[in-house]
């Protein structure tokens, strides 16, 4: 399984990449911008290659695709370069979190792999949120930011993380979500693991935080929900989001599993 880490304008922040384990380096992918290579190869481990997109990429999305399509087809971890992951254990009625060590992330990577077997798509819980789900890995779900993918699948089923770019070039966003939309809907099964999961601080300068407007988001928000209008409802969202100041944004709620009822019945 291919590790596939895509980062702009973050060089002296490769928090996911700190915490991958020497062994697995020879398995990493780091795509950025021309411009970051040199500055990006000073800190890299040299086992670790750099690669560059091209210079008219533009946005999260068409990163995510262009990505995957630069690297072999199979199985693919997607890692977002601030994601850190953790360890839950039970202690009494609560869980205790703990960053994970090089064996317990080879043992995740592992997970990630097999699991891959089965499903398209194997997410990875928030931090926020982990404790609701006490199963160790949980049917259907959300998952953005990390999450192991078959791109030999999605490219036989034309499950393209630009899809919605393709149509509009101002819908960026919510590249994450279509992907696994499309899949359930088209009768392909995801899982997420919630016995370990990652935190990540969104919308940190940087990364698609570089291009991302509340217009571009609102409008990536409206073309998920004409996609899929039946489990993707549009909801406005005030407050704070990360350090990039953008209130009274328009967010999504979606019923991922109706979502794949549907789409298992279509395809029986």
């Amino acid at each position: 399984m291919e590790i596939l880490i895509t980062t702009i304008g973050r060089q002296n922040k490769q928090k996911a990449l700190q915490q991958i384990p020497e062994a697995l380096h020879s398995k990493v992918w780091i795509l950025t911008q021309e411009e970051d290579v040199s500055v990006l190869r000073q800190t890299v481990p040299k086992a670790i290659p750099i690669h560059h997109l091209p210079t008219d990429t533009d946005g999260i999305a068409q990163t995510r695709q262009r990505a995957i399509d630069y690297i072999p087809k199979g199985k693919v971890w997607v890692i977002d370069d601030l994601c850190i992951f953790k360890e839950r254990k039970r202690d009494g009625t609560k869980f205790i979190y703990t960053p994970l060590d090089d064996k317990g992330y080879i043992r995740l990577y592992n997970d990630v792999s097999q699991l891959l077997d089965t499903y398209i798509q194997v997410g990875i819980s928030s931090h926020n949120g982990n404790n609701r789900v006490l199963a160790p890995t949980k049917a259907v779900g959300r998952a953005y930011s990390t999450y192991g993918l078959r791109t030999d699948v999605m490219q036989r089923a034309n499950i393209r993380f630009d899809a919605m770019y393709q149509d509009d070039k101002d819908c960026k966003y919510m590249e994450d979500f279509y992907i696994t939309l499309d899949a359930l809907t088209k009768g392909y099964a995801n899982t997420v693991i919630y016995d370990r999961c990652f935190t990540y601080q969104h919308n940190t300068a940087g990364g698609n935080s570089t291009n991302r407007t509340l217009t571009g988001h609102a409008k990536s928000a409206a073309a998920l929900h004409r996609r899929f209008p039946q489990f993707v409802k549009l909801v406005q969202k005030e407050g704070k989001w990360g350090t990039q100041e953008m209130d009274s944004r328009t967010e999504v709620q979606v019923q991922w599993k109706q979502a794949f009822r549907y789409g298992n019945s279509r395809r029986k």
